[in-house]
């Protein structure tokens, strides 16, 4: 008797810990709502969405722990147009799978939403088509990385991925040559931490907002990236306005803008950090394309490189429509590089403090242009660089005030000018640098009159 009790106490003990472990995922759905909501524990929860190839409001879910107590998969009832995922406490990851191309699509035919809650989180997503929005929250952490990657990714609404601190890393973009469209606005809000944004080869229908909260503990900031990579022979375009916004902190490397039409304006706020920034054509052959105004300020030192050439570049340039406005703050050197550039409007380039190097080469000026440095030693290169094709013109009037300092301001200095090394002004031409070192007779001014420096 005490055997075959013991017996029986052993093998429901094992029957307990073997058949029916405590439920990591909990799944409800609401034929109200037409909503499918997971809900996670304390612990490390993981999550990955296939779809069914004969229904797009059938999904089957899969994990590493049971879903409502028992075993995986779980196989949703018809009707789902809304995904919910609450994932609590621990580092969370879920998948939307279609990277098989042997498996569908997965198409949600209304929202989904994420939140991660605290822990080191993860979405990944690929060929996920979302008929409304998406949104993708995280609470603050300190040991790693959130992480959001969607590719071959569209939505019929708008994005919205914020990370409340600590580290991120976000991008969307094409495995292929396609269109990836987001049809209403893309926002990104970052906390204290080291952010990467990357949007590749995907249009934006509204506005593209990124906002970053302070540097990580070392001064970094993060860095944000728009380009294509597949699609080479037309731009990506943002329909609304692009803003970028950081806190303090300085540029991981560089931020750019490649291969893109903006419809409204680009403002970059560049908060007390120093920051690299470039605009240009990569795999297009195409100018970077702004139809409004072009923004940048910051109180630490800005670099530029437009249609340069630089690091990714190809050297096709950027127009802007409307005006052009830098303000940098920085008491250390800055270097503005530009050529094939186009302005339609005014220019207004106020530089702090700090030996600055400004070049320009075949570029075109529709407004007002004046470029003002504070002390230093300043230089000023206007069609003094070899190998370049054709003549910077100014429509308007120009001046140039390098500030305090043992400047330098210079056209086809100390070499022979090329043949299409010029400079056209159909206004005055002004510069107070206090040092020239102009080929005057590489000046043209078709209505008359002459550079004057003094």
């Amino acid at each position: 008797m005490h055997r075959c009790t013991h017996s029986v106490r052993a093998q429901l003990d094992r029957l307990e810990v073997r058949d029916v472990p405590a439920a990591k995922l909990t799944v409800t759905f609401s034929a109200l709502t037409h909503t499918l909501t997971v809900v996670g524990d304390a612990n490390d929860n993981d999550v990955t969405v296939t779809g069914d190839p004969f229904s797009q409001t059938h999904f089957i879910l899969n994990s590493s722990g049971n879903i409502n107590g028992e075993p995986p998969p779980y196989s949703s009832p018809t009707g789902v147009k809304n995904l919910v995922f609450k994932m609590l406490d621990g580092n969370d990851t879920i998948t939307f799978d279609a990277a098989d191309p042997t498996k569908p699509p997965i198409i949600v035919q209304g929202s989904v939403s994420i939140n991660g809650g605290a822990g080191v989180n993860t979405v990944a997503a690929t060929r996920l088509t979302v008929g409304k929005s998406l949104s993708v929250s995280n609470a603050a952490q300190t040991t790693g990385s959130d992480t959001v990657t969607l590719h071959d990714f569209s939505a019929g609404g708008s994005v919205l991925i914020k990370n409340a601190g600590g580290d991120s890393y976000t991008l969307i973009e094409r495995d292929e040559a396609g269109v990836s469209t987001i049809k209403g606005s893309l926002i990104v809000t970052n906390g204290t931490g080291l952010d990467f944004f990357y949007l590749n080869d995907t249009n934006v229908d509204g506005n593209v907002t990124i906002n970053d909260g302070h540097g990580d503990a070392t001064g970094v900031a993060g860095t944000v990236n728009i380009y294509n990579v597949f699609n080479t022979a037309f731009r990506s375009f943002i329909g609304g306005n692009l803003t970028v916004t950081y806190l303090d902190g300085s540029t991981f490397g560089y931020d750019g803008l490649w291969d893109t039409e903006v419809l409204g304006n680009v403002t970059l706020n560049h908060g007390l950090g120093a920051f690299t920034t470039y605009m240009d054509g990569y795999r297009t052959s195409l100018p970077v394309l702004i139809h409004g105004n072009l923004t940048i300020t910051g109180a630490g030192a800005n670099s530029l490189g437009f249609g340069t050439n630089n690091i990714s570049g190809n050297g096709s340039g950027l127009i802007v429509g409307k005006k052009f406005t830098l303000t940098s703050g920085g008491g250390t050197a800055e270097s503005l590089a530009f050529k094939n550039v186009q302005i339609g409007g005014d220019t207004s380039i106020t530089l702090g403090n700090g030996g600055n190097t400004i070049t320009i080469d075949d570029s075109i000026f529709g407004g007002r242009f004046t470029l003002v440095s504070g002390v230093g030693n300043d230089i000023f290169n206007l069609e003094a660089t070899t190998g370049t094709a054709s003549a910077t013109e100014f429509k308007k009037a120009a001046l140039i005030n390098l500030g305090s300092g043992n400047d330098l301001s210079r056209l086809a200095y100390n070499k022979t000018p090329d043949a299409g090394e010029a400079v056209v002004c159909l206004a005055t031409f002004e510069d107070k640098s206090g040092s020239a070192a102009f080929d005057l007779s590489r000046f043209i001014f078709p209505n008359g009159g002459a550079p004057l420096v003094l």
